[in-house]
């Protein structure tokens, strides 16, 4: 797999979705006006979430704290 465009040269699928991308993650638990930073403190257990559309064309991704016991 390579994100070098000259690598995928008139090959539309990469040219239309595949591309370099970046998703920034918020923290969805927070109340009032967002979007809040995402704090995570060291040895912090986290789940992460994706979510797939039923084509396939999105794909999100999402952090969810796990309850200590």
């Amino acid at each position: 797999m390579s994100t070098d465009p000259k690598d995928t040269i008139d090959n539309f699928a990469r040219d239309m979705q595949w591309g370099q991308a970046l998703q920034l993650l918020e923290d969805t638990s927070q109340e009032g006006p967002g979007p809040h930073p995402f704090y995570v403190d060291e040895g912090e257990v986290l789940d992460l979430v994706v979510r797939l559309s039923e084509d396939s064309a999105v794909i999100q991704f999402g952090l969810e704290r796990v309850a200590s016991a």
